[in-house]
């Protein structure tokens, strides 16, 4: 969250129960969950449409976009397998033109700054500076806009070598998400027993009225092509994915 805490911490200023996340996950968050991650009734300003916003409700959204199992959609996601009702933010470059975007070339990041910075904190953490590898956290944290705290530490709590550990990964998976590292971290590590019977979920969106019931799918689509709808105005499930057989 903004305060550099999980959602469900008890001393974070923005504390949230199970449900009440799944509804509202988009609001205070890290910051860099919004510079990396697209997600149903975001402001989406792809080629320079300001007011452009991405939908991903079922009988809403383009079919190529679209995500969930609502039967009052009266048709069937073929995504179901392969989305989550997320899409990719980082390293979009938004203000291309569609017959741009086939041609238009991004160079490959080898290694970025932030990076840098990560492997220096696991080697003074594994080395006995935990100190050095916390300042090297906080400055990242600084960076990405989240809020110090009244102790100045961003919300990070790790006091031992396996707490700090622990706040390095946890770091990683944060900002380089993305970018091709979780895998190769979870491996060198040996850690890749956590992904062990793990399931993955994905988010539905399903359009509503202001009294919470739901929105007819006509209205929601007349809506949604005005670019009208907003996240909060939507309620949200956890679907299985990819879709259990």
């Amino acid at each position: 969250m903004k305060d550099g805490k999980k959602y469900n911490d008890a001393t974070s200023a923005y504390f949230k129960t199970d449900a009440d996340f799944l509804q509202n996950y988009w609001k205070d968050r890290d910051p860099r969950f919004n510079k990396s991650v697209v997600w149903n009734g975001k402001p989406y300003a792809v080629s320079g449409k300001a007011e452009k916003r991405q939908y991903t409700a079922l009988g809403v959204a383009h079919e190529l976009d679209d995500y969930g199992i609502n039967p009052k959609a009266q048709i069937n996601s073929t995504n179901l397998d392969r989305y989550t009702g997320f899409f990719v933010l980082k390293n979009s470059l938004l203000r291309l033109k569609q017959a741009e975007v086939q041609q238009y070339d991004v160079d490959f990041v080898l290694m970025r700054f932030a990076e840098v910075m990560l492997n220096y904190a696991e080697t003074a953490n594994e080395t006995g500076r935990i100190a050095e590898a916390l300042d090297m956290l906080k400055q990242l944290r600084q960076r990405a806009g989240i809020e110090p705290g009244t102790n100045g530490n961003y919300g990070i709590t790790a006091t031992t070598r396996e707490q700090m550990r622990e706040a390095i990964l946890n770091e990683r998976n944060i900002e380089l998400c993305f970018e091709g590292q979780r895998f190769w971290d979870l491996r060198r590590l040996r850690m890749l027993d956590r992904l062990n019977n793990i399931t993955k979920w994905g988010v539905e969106a399903i359009a509503i009225n202001a009294d919470g019931t739901e929105m007819a799918i006509s209205e929601a689509r007349n809506k949604a092509n005005l670019n009208q709808l907003t996240e909060a105005n939507f309620k949200y499930s956890l679907l299985q994915c990819p879709a259990p057989v």
